[in-house]
């Protein structure tokens, strides 16, 4: 079985939750993380114990090599990072934390780099099977009616 270079970009809240979900999955290494906070970066590298840590994402594309990678940062700058994300040649897919984007031309642009470059992009909507997202699914869907 294939194992998978992963890197989270972003080392606070969210980011743990992602390395929660990497560390239940056989075929994944996480191997590098990176964030503008130095100490954001060494608190993350010990806690979960990731052998690289990096505050420039580019050094960080350039030396650790991630196949995949979560983006965890402020959603302002979503766009900014997932489309440099795409465009490096050993990024293969990208796990986007929710909003996307702000607006549908950063959305579609993000899309369109990922499309053109062959990268896999998912963005983390994890609470649409909620009840209270079902709900107000099905009260959307009655008022169509």
């Amino acid at each position: 079985m294939k194992k998978y270079k992963a890197a989270i970009v972003g080392c606070g809240g969210i980011g743990h939750a992602h390395m929660q979900g990497y560390e239940k999955i056989d075929n994944i290494e996480v191997v590098a993380c990176c964030d503008t906070v130095p100490n954001a970066v060494k608190y993350y590298q010990s806690e979960f114990n990731i052998p690289q840590g990096f505050t420039d994402l580019d050094k960080m594309l350039s030396t650790a090599k991630p196949e995949i990678v979560s983006v965890c940062v402020w959603h302002l700058l979503h766009d900014e990072i997932t489309i440099k994300l795409s465009e490096s040649p050993h990024v293969k897919g990208i796990i986007c934390e929710k909003p996307m984007a702000i607006g549908i031309d950063k959305a579609n642009s993000m899309v369109e780099a990922c499309k053109k470059n062959n990268t896999k992009l998912v963005v983390s909507h994890q609470r649409r099977f909620t009840h209270p997202s079902n709900k107000a699914k099905e009260l959307v869907e009655l008022s169509l009616i």
